[in-house]
């Protein structure tokens, strides 16, 4: 189910279970170098201390870098596409306190998880 959220740059979703679920954004054309964006976590009292997670940008879980150095070859190698698909692995989900701010760059995406107190 979806949740109310008050960013053009969020969507925030509630699972069966209690687990709240939110992507964060931070969208920049690709010729513009955009700046960084942070974003605070408001929960209401039902919602864990924590939350987790991932983050998905040009140095994160994105082969796009690895192409590009590669030379943006059309048709990579068997060396080139294990590069990028190396590159393209989400590193692990990081533990943060609720009252961490999260701070985006420029085609950065963050997706929170958030448990409900036991």
């Amino acid at each position: 189910r979806r949740l109310p959220v008050d960013s053009e740059n969020a969507l925030a979703t509630v699972r069966p279970d209690g687990t709240i679920v939110i992507a964060l954004w931070n969208y920049a054309e690709p010729a513009d170098a955009g700046a960084p964006k942070t974003f605070h976590i408001q929960l209401k009292e039902n919602a864990s201390l924590n939350y987790r997670v991932q983050f998905v940008d040009p140095d994160h879980g994105s082969a796009l870098k690895a192409w590009k150095e590669a030379g943006s070859p059309v048709s990579p190698t068997l060396k080139q596409v294990e590069e990028m698909k190396n590159a393209s692995e989400l590193p692990p989900a990081q533990e943060h306190s609720n009252s961490d701010a999260i701070t985006l760059q420029p085609r950065g995406l963050a997706v929170l998880e958030i448990r409900p107190r036991p």
